[in-house]
């Protein structure tokens, strides 16, 4: 299996507005002003100075060899999740600032409103949205649960860690556990397709710097 960069980014309208060299003048300490076009209010523009200096992971691309894990890809193709494999090849770092420092946090009336301003125009980020752009990838039904909701509200204490580890672990491993607890199962102790199935969310789905341990 092999890693590539690769980056993806936010399709918006780029602002009109001059800017000056070196820093954005948004993200000077001064906030005096609020830039309209680009913040909700001084709040935003305040946490987007917050984000300056964090660092944006991007998905990764991951190319499996001609048939290194058919197991995997069959389970990909039948869950209609091959728009994760299509990414952009670059993204404007200060738009995604942008997005995240908008949508951090709006409630109203006890609803969290899963929605940012970007640039002059609303993103919605909700379930709805996120399902479109994938390419509605599963439909459900009113009230239907995925196998995932299923198997959480149908159970007592959770999952079951002893069974999950039969299936994720070589044979004779197990979790990592402290003071009785499971807590990881660390990368040598993994079957290969669970190897595969954690490079590929870690790298597309909830992209981490950390990949060595579920």
């Amino acid at each position: 299996m092999q890693g590539h960069s690769s980056r993806r980014g936010l399709s918006t309208t780029p602002s009109s507005r001059p800017r000056g060299g070196g820093r954005d003048q948004y993200s000077s300490r001064d906030l005096g002003t609020i830039e309209q076009n680009i913040f909700l209010n001084r709040a935003k523009q305040q946490r987007y100075v917050e984000l300056e200096n964090k660092k944006v992971i991007a998905e990764r691309q991951v190319v499996l060899q001609a048939g290194e894990c058919d197991e995997f890809l069959g389970e990909f193709q039948r869950r209609n999740w091959m728009r994760l494999t299509d990414l952009p090849e670059k993204y404007n770092e200060k738009i995604v600032k942008e997005f995240y420092a908008n949508a951090w946090p709006i409630r109203r009336d006890f609803e969290v409103i899963r929605k940012s301003w970007v640039r002059g125009h609303w993103v919605s980020y909700d379930r709805d949205a996120i399902n479109k752009l994938l390419g509605e990838p599963m439909v459900l039904c009113e009230g239907q649960s995925c196998s995932y909701q299923f198997i959480k509200k149908n159970s007592k204490h959770g999952f079951n860690n002893r069974e999950a580890a039969k299936f994720l672990c070589l044979p004779g491993q197990s979790y990592e556990s402290n003071k009785g607890f499971a807590r990881r199962i660390i990368r040598g102790k993994m079957i290969k397709i669970t190897r595969v199935w954690m490079t590929f969310l870690f790298a597309n789905v909830t992209p981490t710097t950390h990949v060595s341990d579920i």
